[in-house]
């Protein structure tokens, strides 16, 4: 794995914990980290020592479920992956818990949803837009209310989340992803889609972080506003973005992160700015007052 600046890092040499094997029959999630005691023979050793403290009689290890990864990449695929994909995501969810591993005892101090975007900020360090798509899927998002089967019957009936209730920092979150999605959809070219999506995505991680208004608050059909919101410079992005909204020609606009470079340090998490979100998203005044003369 090469990062932005071509410094090749080689991830098993650079995390801490040698015990990393695969599990055949994981059955949730992609892997995991677990803290299991020191065999007998360790701990006497231990107790012989000087200055030894808790975690010396824990071991850490990792366990990936193959299996689990096979057929998330399966279904999100819609094809058999290939060897490249599965060791790729592998490498992401060895990532992934060697954050966990980092970070040790101090997640403990910290709610679940905090430790677990700790994980997904080590297993995209490049990308904060497929870091937070991949956070929202996580079941630390939200607290369950009631077995699957009962949410899989309350679904058809009320909708979204059956069985769940969604936190206020993941609902900021998705309402973010949500309009990022909107903006770039639309953009035909692959690559300059995934570019988009993660410049648009820092750009709206800084404003908030700037203090600007939670997304929801703003008129997202009004170009001037979201030009003003981000700055004259990232005019032509938006634009563009605009265009493929409605159609036309794509032009030649650099979508590339190195616009967004001076915000590499300020844009690596969010979670600091995701308070005070109660009610549902809405993308524009207009949409707004049509839902109100309907109430009316």
């Amino acid at each position: 794995m090469s990062n932005e600046g071509g410094i090749v890092l080689d991830w098993f040499n650079i995390i801490k914990v040698a015990d990393i094997d695969f599990d055949l029959r994981g059955d949730m999630g992609f892997g995991y980290f677990t803290l299991e005691p020191v065999g007998f023979n360790e701990f006497a050793e231990l107790m012989e020592k000087d200055n030894k403290v808790l975690m010396d009689f824990f071991k850490e290890k990792i366990r990936i479920h193959p299996s689990r990864v096979y057929g998330y990449l399966k279904q999100r695929l819609g094809r058999e992956p290939t060897d490249q994909e599965m060791i790729e995501w592998v490498k992401r969810t060895i990532m992934h818990e060697a954050t966990h591993a980092g970070m040790k005892e101090e997640q403990f101090e910290m709610a679940n949803q905090q430790t677990e975007y700790g994980a997904f900020t080590g297993q995209f360090p490049e990308s904060t837009y497929l870091r937070i798509k991949q956070y929202l899927r996580h079941p630390a998002t939200r607290e369950e209310l009631m077995g699957e089967k009962g949410a899989r019957e309350m679904l058809p009936i009320i909708g979204g989340m059956a069985g769940a209730f969604e936190k206020n920092s993941t609902r900021i979150l998705r309402e973010i992803m949500t309009f990022v999605d909107s903006m770039t959809d639309e953009i035909k070219n692959k690559k300059e889609k995934e570019e988009a999506r993660e410049l648009l995505t820092r750009l709206e991680v800084l404003a908030r972080k700037a203090g600007k208004p939670h997304i929801r608050e703003v008129d997202v059909e009004d170009i001037r506003v979201l030009i003003d919101r981000y700055g004259k410079k990232f005019e032509d992005v938006l634009v563009e973005m605009f265009k493929s909204i409605i159609g036309y020609p794509a032009g030649e606009v650099d979508f590339s992160r190195e616009r967004a470079k001076d915000f590499e340090k300020q844009a690596t998490t969010v979670m600091s700015t995701t308070a005070g979100f109660e009610s549902r998203p809405r993308y524009g005044k207009k949409k707004e007052e049509e839902e109100d003369g309907k109430r009316n």
